[in-house]
């Protein structure tokens, strides 16, 4: 019985050992497992406060240096605490009083004990660890990095409100460090810092927690597929009861629509979208037409303007604004048209005339009479070129054998160069007169009755023949060529006829028996043929020119009362009646229109009527882009009241210059003055009543 007693007895004394040493087994590993999650919250929290004392001098730093100019790093060690004092017991052993009881170490068999006493233990008091989990900030270490590029003051600055702020954690807790450093490198530092940092707190999580590499890092990764886990149901719980309330207040948004009636706009609302695409796109389709259009008008007056520029400059010849006379400005015209070389065989050839002078004085006489009667355009180009070209000794000597008439009629043609003769017919023609003059000598006659010949035109040599049939041989036979041809033109049928018979056979003999005859009519016929002439008459055709449209008309008429027909006649063809513009076809006036420029043609529109303004435009084709371009340039010209005011004033001289303009074209223009000598001669004869066999027999 005491044996089966003390059995039980040491068996309870060996259980409650070891329920006592797993209890203490466990209380140790709480202890261990309490120190570590204490341990791991002291730096979350410790990095809590770091993040805080960074972020404050961020927002303290930026308004003075700028963000991106600095780098902060804190540095916060905690405030070690003291260990408040406690107790725990430790339940040990006690000594047995049998000392042959020791049933722990198994070395006495429970039969062998003889008396059996319960165990007596005794309690030792040791000291109770009670950890205060309040985290207090111990030291503070604040590295500053400016960059290297800031100014001194900006650095003072900052280093002033960084120690302003943290002198709020006391004086004695705080190591400020500043340094300047550049900007790139900096960012490396403390990426190194941060790399250094999160090494430390594994080490010290590790040590902490007296765990292994591997189950530190299984720890961690528990934690955080634990945490992901649990974040993510509450987030796939959040998401569900969103999901579920936007469909409860889509069912509801559609009840309440369905229960209102459609309107034709909410109708049209459901297709904003395509109607608005199709806006844009008209939108864009006009603007894209109407900026096409506006570039094309630009284009086309942009053409015109550069075809109104090519017209301007070749009419340079034609039209000059200037006072000066326009025969001259022909004269340069013709001499500018010239080549080096045809400068040069003029030269050589006027060089052989003025040899054939001095050798025989006379020849040249003869040949200058022959070109002033002629009606060859080569003459007139000669004697034209001749004072140019000769010396003004032998030009003076020619000059002093010709009549007042032959000298009159080579004033008006000296400085007027045919501009349609090519300088090589004239070389040509001048060079052939010369052979025919050496080889086929002129008949000359003691009593001058020859030269008086060669001093009369077709219209008095024919005069003289109808007058003495007898003297066509003479005539016939004395004169050139081509007055001969002018001659038989003039002539009836029958006296042309006796005159071509008479002429066949000639000899020296008939001119002396008819010398004294012969003058006597030649002095008749030119005193009845040729007008008193006046200095005043041979001002007219440059006072017309002068005076202008508006005073022309009486000199004209003056001339017409006056009978002095072959004059008017030929005034009227050599500058054309202004009074006759309107007269021209229209192709003609639009060419004289478009050697203006534009400006100066705007400017002649508005300073003229507004019957004269619509004829013009009618010319120039209405609706036509240069009609338009003309309207343009004239609706900008209108809105300056004051500049239409100067224009209206000045209408007389504007019109004179078109008319001056006017002259020139038609003068310079062979292919328009047959047109427009038709004109002038059908005013001949209707207005200034000049019968229309002088007109037509008069040389033009």
């Amino acid at each position: 019985m005491r044996m089966s007693q003390r059995h039980n007895g040491g068996r309870s004394i060996l259980s409650q050992y070891c329920v006592r040493s797993l209890l203490k087994g466990a209380g140790i590993f709480l202890l261990l497992l309490l120190s570590s999650v204490m341990a791991i919250a002291g730096l979350d929290e410790r990095h809590s406060v770091e993040r805080e004392i960074r972020s404050q001098l961020a927002n303290t730093l930026i308004p003075v240096v700028g963000a991106g100019n600095f780098i902060v790093t804190v540095k916060v060690s905690e405030q070690k605490k003291a260990i408040n004092g406690g107790s725990e017991e430790d339940i040990q052993q006690s000594v047995l009083v049998n000392k042959d009881a020791n049933i722990y170490d198994g070395l006495y068999p429970l039969g062998k004990i003889g008396v059996w006493s319960e165990p007596k233990f005794k309690v030792n008091k040791k000291s109770e660890l009670v950890v205060d989990d309040k985290f207090e900030v111990g030291q503070i270490k604040v590295d500053l990095f400016l960059d290297a590029g800031l100014s001194p003051q900006q650095k003072a600055d900052a280093k002033n409100v960084t120690g302003v702020y943290l002198s709020t954690f006391g004086d004695d807790k705080v190591t400020l460090t500043d340094y300047s450093i550049a900007l790139n490198l900096t960012k490396k530092k403390e990426e190194r810092e941060s790399l250094r940092l999160r090494e430390e707190m594994e080490a010290r999580l590790r040590k902490a927690a007296n765990l292994d590499e591997q189950k530190f890092r299984r720890a961690a990764l528990k934690a955080e597929l634990d945490m992901k886990r649990e974040l993510a149901l509450e987030l796939e719980k959040i998401k569900a009861e969103a999901r579920k309330k936007e469909r409860e207040e889509d069912l509801a948004r559609e009840r309440s629509i369905a229960s209102i009636e459609k309107t034709p706009i909410d109708h049209l609302s459901e297709f904003q979208l395509p109607i608005g695409l199709l806006g844009s796109a008209l939108i864009l389709f006009v603007l894209g037409v109407f900026a096409l259009f506006r570039y094309q008008k630009f284009a086309e007056r942009k053409m015109v303007l550069m075809e109104e520029a090519a017209k301007r400059a070749e009419s340079d010849a034609i039209h000059k604004e200037t006072d000066v006379d326009h025969a001259a400005i022909e004269e340069v015209a013709v001499q500018s048209e010239m080549t080096e070389q045809e400068v040069a065989d003029l030269n050589r050839e006027f060089s052989r005339f003025s040899m054939l002078c001095e050798d025989e004085l006379s020849a040249g006489v003869t040949l200058v009479r022959q070109w002033i009667q002629s009606d060859k355009r080569e003459s007139k180009s000669i004697l034209a070129l001749l004072p140019r070209f000769v010396d003004m000794k032998k030009v003076n000597a020619i000059i002093h054998h010709l009549n007042s008439n032959e000298r009159k009629l080579w004033s008006k043609i000296v400085g007027k160069p045919r501009a349609d003769i090519s300088p090589d017919r004239v070389i040509e023609f001048l060079s052939v007169q010369m052979t025919n003059s050496v080889l086929v000598p002129m008949e000359v006659s003691e009593d001058g009755s020859v030269e008086l010949l060669l001093g009369l035109n077709s219209e008095e040599a024919a005069e003289v023949i109808r007058r003495n049939p007898e003297f066509a041989k003479i005539v016939l036979n004395v004169l050139p060529t081509s007055q001969v041809a002018g001659i038989l033109r003039i002539l009836e049928q029958d006296q042309l006829e006796y005159g071509a018979g008479t002429s066949l056979t000639f000899s020296k003999d008939d001119l002396v028996l008819s010398g004294s005859a012969l003058r006597e009519t030649v002095q008749q016929v030119l005193q009845d043929t040729r007008q008193v002439t006046s200095p005043f008459l041979d001002q007219i055709p440059q006072l017309i020119r002068e005076v202008g449209p508006e005073t022309e008309g009486p000199l004209f008429r003056v001339l017409s009362e006056a009978n002095l027909s072959h004059t008017l006649v030929e005034i009227s063809r050599e500058v054309f009646p202004s009074e006759l513009i309107f007269e021209l076809g229209d192709g003609i006036l639009k060419r004289i229109l478009e050697q203006m420029p534009l400006r100066k043609r705007a400017e002649l529109f508005i300073s003229q009527d507004d019957t004269v303004r619509d004829h013009f435009m009618q010319i120039l084709g209405a609706g036509s882009k240069l009609a338009e371009i003309m309207t343009t340039e004239i609706q900008d010209i209108e809105a300056d009241s004051n500049k239409v005011t100067l224009l209206k004033a000045d209408a007389v001289r504007k019109w004179r210059d078109f008319i001056r303009l006017a002259r020139n074209v038609i003068r310079a223009n062979e292919s328009v003055r047959g047109e427009v000598r038709t004109v002038v001669d059908k005013w001949l004869v209707e207005k200034m009543g000049i019968e229309n066999e002088v007109v037509q027999k008069h040389v033009a």
